[in-house]
């Protein structure tokens, strides 16, 4: 089931606190969907959100992450306002994130949780395997405006950066 949330017009005064899940500790399901549509509010992410399966992020604003968010299948991430990102975002698939701008200096990594055998079945399953190829998963960050990336960004297929401005510290690797 999914639940979808819709914003309210309000003319009280908007926010100014964030909206921090660091207090939860961390936060663990199968597919995890986090909506935020307040506009104003700050969304930081401090502790650890993992799904075993799809996680969704959508923010109507700007979105922090210092600690760790992680799928086993894909991760979509989208901030109207900034993307800031000083710790870990992986999938063992596919990763779209979009923002008005993105910055990052931590870790983003898609494709790299684990190989597919022949027959579909992930290694570690119990399942006898004949053989293996990678997961096959592409990188992709899309900004209105700017990219600027000091950390690492990796994925098993593509990486694909866009927005008006696009910066990579050559130092790091794809």
């Amino acid at each position: 089931q999914t639940l979808e949330a819709t914003p309210t017009q309000s003319d009280a005064a908007k926010p100014t606190v964030a909206l921090d899940v660091g207090a939860l500790g961390g936060m663990y399901a199968g597919k995890i969907k986090l909506i935020g549509t307040e506009k104003g509010l700050g969304v930081t992410l401090d502790g650890e959100v993992a799904a075993s399966q799809n996680l969704i992020l959508t923010h109507d604003g700007r979105i922090t992450v210092n600690g760790s968010l992680s799928a086993q299948q894909d991760i979509e991430i989208t901030a109207s306002g900034d993307l800031a990102n000083d710790g870990q975002i992986s999938s063992g698939q596919t990763i779209r994130i979009a923002a008005r701008h993105i910055q990052s200096n931590g870790f983003i990594t898609a494709g790299e949780e684990g190989e597919e055998d022949h027959t579909g079945h992930e290694h570690g399953s119990g399942e006898e395997s004949g053989g293996s190829t990678p997961i096959l998963a592409d990188l992709t960050l899309t900004a209105a405006e700017t990219v600027d990336l000091t950390g690492v960004v990796s994925a098993s297929r593509n990486v694909i950066l866009s927005g008006k401005t696009v910066t990579y510290d050559a130092d790091n690797t794809f």
